[in-house]
């Protein structure tokens, strides 16, 4: 029973997030433009969030305030700026009993909606700078694999490797774009356009190692799950043991769960690969351990030497050196506080370089790619269960993104808008009602058109489930007559 309300409470909370900060962006960039036609004496016929039929709401002074069926954005309908009662409804009123716009109160109601996001996403960054927002601590390369699957079953040459990458290697920038998180080197790659002459894919990528600074070309491959570049590389974390063998090395040298390993033969240890791969390569050899242990007292740092044993697991005849512990690992992160400015201008940023990414011919980001309102949900949610200040900064690069959006130039958006009524303000002649209607119809279409598209792609994300594991238990056990 208390799993069960937990499970409840969980989703309300995930629910309360959905319609706090999804629906609460939409709700400030329609009252953007709400405020600005009041303020500007426009006549506006309903304040609506959502599309399609009306579900519920109330009538005041004229104005029909109203959540509709369709939860795909919101609208504020303003006949006397754009006449788009095909996709908004029937308008009370007929246009032409109601007096021209000057071309200033277009264009102020227009930008008004993204002006409200912004402003709403400072004051989220605020609130971040005050809390801070967790950060990763490094760009260090903690493990690299030989090869690397591109499709079941078909494996190729590891991109990072092949290029000279190693574990220890910091990133520093890629493409010449300063890299400050793992984050950043993913999404850099994935959205990344670079070609070769030959047409390859290809990133460059700066690196530090042992105090020197070095360039690659490195020839990205696509990620057979969601085909966008990738080159086979994961972060530096921190190792510690999850577990131990009953009469293996580790637990007769005297090690415990919970204990950190930071060296091997004054080696500093990158992630459970790197850690794996040295024992493997000892041969049996002592190792001396640098391990840290928390007690009582704080954190205590000790040298223990142990001896890895030929061993192997009871589902395998592969043979390898091991000390019979179980790895555990985390990333090392850090509370940063940012100021709102720099925390939105790093949202602009990454918001340039996917809209650049999506119009590339050289890129591989796709549409498809795209998050729409199931996509976005789907985020909050699964942000829900990390924590309220995640939501947030989610919520302000929600925001971010909803405002460079809207003043696309692009029909029935608010930069659709504003280029109409710049357009008839250069030709000294107001566009074509007729014209303009058949337009706005048409970008509309395409625009739910791909919104279904990319709500398809988000359902499809969705409904992927991991491919199960063998069930059969797996046991560690020593070989016999191991060459010691």
């Amino acid at each position: 029973m208390e799993n069960l309300f937990s499970i409840i409470f969980d989703w309300a909370w995930a629910a309360l997030m959905v319609v706090l900060f999804f629906g609460g962006s939409i709700f400030v960039h329609e009252l953007g433009h709400f405020l600005a036609a009041k303020w500007r004496g426009l006549h506006i016929e309903r304040f609506s969030i959502g599309f399609g039929p009306r579900l519920f709401g109330w009538k005041k002074e004229g104005i029909d305030y109203r959540v509709s069926l369709l939860p795909l954005g919101g609208y504020v309908a303003l006949p006397q700026l754009a006449d788009m009662k095909g996709i908004e409804g029937e308008n009370s009123v007929d246009l032409i009993e109601l007096p021209p716009v000057s071309y200033a109160s277009k264009v102020i109601v227009s930008v008004a909606g993204a002006i409200f996001n912004i402003l709403f996403a400072l004051v989220l960054g605020l609130i971040l700078w005050f809390t801070g927002v967790e950060r990763e601590e490094a760009t260090t390369i903690g493990a690299i694999s030989d090869k690397i699957e591109i499709r079941e079953g078909e494996f190729v040459e590891n991109p990072a490797m092949a290029a000279g990458l190693r574990i220890g290697d910091k990133i520093l920038s890629i493409d010449g774009e300063e890299i400050r998180s793992f984050e950043d080197i993913f999404i850099s790659i994935a959205l990344g356009s670079g070609v070769t002459e030959d047409g390859k894919r290809k990133a460059v990528i700066t690196y530090l190692r042992d105090g020197e600074v070095f360039t690659t070309t490195v020839n990205p491959v696509l990620n057979p799950v969601h085909e966008l570049r990738m080159i086979g590389i994961n972060p530096n974390q921190t190792t510690y043991l999850s577990s131990l063998t009953e009469g293996f090395p580790a637990q007769e040298a005297g090690l415990f769960p919970g204990d950190t390993i930071k060296k091997i033969d004054g080696v500093t240890i990158y992630g459970p690969q790197h850690l794996t791969a040295v024992i493997r390569e000892s041969q049996g050899a002592p190792l001396l351990f640098t391990i840290e242990r928390k007690g009582s007292e704080g954190i205590e740092t000790m040298e223990i030497v142990i001896n890895p044993v030929l061993s192997k697991f009871n589902i395998s005849e592969e043979q390898f050196y091991a000390i019979g512990a179980g790895l555990g690992a985390m990333i090392e992160r850090y509370t940063a506080h940012i100021n709102p400015i720099a925390l939105s201008i790093d949202v602009v940023k990454r918001t340039y370089q996917t809209l650049r990414s999506l119009i590339s011919q050289s890129s591989d980001a796709k549409l498809k790619d795209m998050s729409g309102p199931v996509g976005i949900t789907n985020i909050i949610v699964k942000t829900a269960a990390i924590g309220f200040i995640r939501v947030m900064e989610i919520a302000l690069m929600i925001n971010i993104s909803l405002a460079i959006f809207n003043l696309l130039p692009i029909p029935v958006l608010d930069g659709g808008h504003i280029a109409f009524a710049t357009i008839a303000k250069i030709t000294g002649k107001p566009i074509p009602p007729n014209f303009a209607a058949t337009i706005q119809g048409s970008f509309m279409i395409l625009l739910f058109s791909f919104m279904l598209y990319v709500t398809f792609h988000d359902v499809g994300r969705l409904l992927t489930r991991e491919p199960e594991t063998n069930s059969q238990p797996v046991r560690l056990i020593k070989v016999e007559n191991a060459p010691s």
